[in-house]
């Protein structure tokens, strides 16, 4: 569940939260999968493959693909096999077939840039699992 903060926008930047699926993270590696919710109004599925900043995007609404995040909004995404399934307050956004990854740990990050106000827009609540 996210929060975000009565008018806040981003303040100019750009401002993700994210949710991550079989994820690894060692010295100058991180593989794995991340569902990113932006503040603006967009919902974006990448693999990580490994080096610092090598990644293939799986899947982008574009700005306005989906509604801007509302305060208690749930994001959700799940991965079973090779298919990843996200939904915004039970509603399927997308699905996606990866089969790059077949392991790693569930996780979330925030990604506040260029102006953004890190505690205007975060995570209200998160729980992992398995399904």
């Amino acid at each position: 569940m996210v929060y975000l903060a009565p008018g806040y926008t981003g303040n100019g930047g750009g401002h993700e939260v994210e949710l991550l699926l079989r994820f690894s993270i060692t010295a100058h590696n991180a593989r794995g999968y991340e569902v990113m919710w932006g503040v603006a109004g967009y919902i974006t599925v990448v693999r990580w493959n490994g080096p610092l900043g090598d990644y293939t995007v799986l899947f982008d609404s574009g700005v306005g693909g989906v509604p801007v995040p509302v305060d208690g909004d749930v994001l959700r995404a799940e991965i079973i096999g090779s298919q990843i399934k996200v939904y915004r307050n039970g509603d399927l956004v997308t699905t996606v077939l990866d089969s790059t990854w077949l392991s790693g740990q569930p996780g979330i990050g925030f990604w506040p840039v260029d102006g953004a106000i890190p505690e205007s827009y975060g995570w209200k609540q998160y729980r992992a699992g398995g399904l």
